[in-house]
């Protein structure tokens, strides 16, 4: 009995022995894989590799002045975490790349300025993060010089300066951007009064609307709407909005082929249009055009030399201040006209001609 008791007591205390070097064993083996986890570095990590301290250094950290030109510069750092840069005003002061991982080398990113047109000098912060690192530092730009002589200029959307706005009897919509010298409060638009038309600004640019202007095959006069910046600091600049109507142009008496006079005596050919604004192209060079009032073609041919006899040809083309001179290949019908000329009797020779007495010459 005592052996049996004896041979228990032995047993309990060995399971006691092992339980307790086994809670032993678990406790090392769990701070050793805590200690292997900790020194990891994978690429995601914000520990640094062996185990060493955070770093965050930039090469200039101090703050920068630049003038009101455009600018790219470089921001160099080290940092042993994954990083991010950003600006504060984003819109005239950005950097890239925006982030980036970890690295043992240098590390050169971009910071692009734009030019400043303002007077004012404006700033952005620059921050580069790394981990719960962060350093700082402001750039300023200052503001553009005032020009020798202030000034307001209107272009269309093709960069052409201009002082006229054509649009169509559809109505819609229609831009002129501005570029000037003078400050915000230094100057304000001043419209004529018109109830088919509205004009506002809309940032660099001033924007246009118009009602639909009459019906098919209505052939009205253009309406005009006058546009003025009024400014203290410049005389007045101004464009005018102008809405066509149903379109026509043609010659007054419907003739599209004409015959100049090999002498050079002028003909004059009329023409019946409701463009507010119409152009000339000269296709040819042994004839000139030109415009004694604004219904009126003047054209005069350069006299023969004697002995010619080859008929010459040409034409001229007509067609709306807006229509694009591109397309003036092809004719439109009410929209450009081509008048067709030639230079007499292919018969008669220069010496032939009376150049004293041009009235037979029509």
């Amino acid at each position: 009995m005592r052996y049996i008791c004896q041979k228990r007591y032995t047993l309990v205390t060995m399971k006691k022995f092992f339980s307790v070097n086994l809670v032993f064993i678990v406790l090392c083996l769990a701070a050793l894989f805590a200690s292997c986890e900790k020194g990891s570095t994978g690429s995601g990590s914000e520990t640094p590799p062996e185990g060493g301290s955070a770093q965050l250094v930039l090469s200039d950290p101090s703050d920068k002045t630049l003038s009101a030109e455009g600018h790219t510069f470089s921001i160099t750092f080290r940092t042993n975490q994954d990083w991010t840069a950003s600006s504060s005003e984003e819109w005239w002061c950005y950097v890239y790349p925006a982030s980036g991982k970890a690295s043992d080398s240098a590390i050169s990113i971009n910071c692009e300025v734009d030019e400043n047109s303002s007077r004012s000098e404006r700033s952005s912060v620059i921050t580069i993060q790394a981990g719960s690192l962060k350093k700082s530092f402001t750039v300023k730009q200052q503001g553009s010089e005032p020009p020798a002589q202030d000034y307001f200029t209107l272009k269309n959307l093709s960069g052409k300066e201009t002082d006229l706005v054509l649009m169509s009897r559809e109505g819609g919509q229609s831009s002129l951007m501005f570029n000037t010298s003078l400050q915000s409060g230094e100057w304000n638009l001043e419209v004529e009064e018109a109830d088919w038309c509205k004009v506002y600004l809309d940032g660099s640019l001033i924007r246009m609307e118009a009602e639909p202007y009459g019906e098919k095959y209505e052939y009205l006069y253009p309406r005009t709407c006058k546009v003025t910046i009024k400014s203290s600091k410049l005389p007045d600049v101004s464009f005018t909005l102008a809405q066509e109507s149903y379109q026509i142009l043609r010659t007054l008496n419907y003739i599209s082929s004409y015959t100049l006079s090999p002498s050079g005596a002028p003909l004059d050919v009329f023409i019946y249009t409701n463009y507010y604004q119409w152009k000339v192209r000269n296709n040819s060079d042994w004839f000139t055009v030109e415009q004694p009032d604004r219904m009126t073609l003047r054209v005069r041919a350069t006299p023969k030399q004697e002995g010619d006899t080859q008929v010459r040809t040409g034409s001229v083309t007509l067609y709306s201040a807006a229509w694009p001179e591109e397309d003036l290949e092809t004719i439109y019908w009410n929209k450009t006209v081509k008048i067709n000329f030639s230079d007499g009797d292919p018969d008669l020779s220069g010496e032939d001609y009376n150049y004293g007495d041009n009235k037979n010459w029509d």
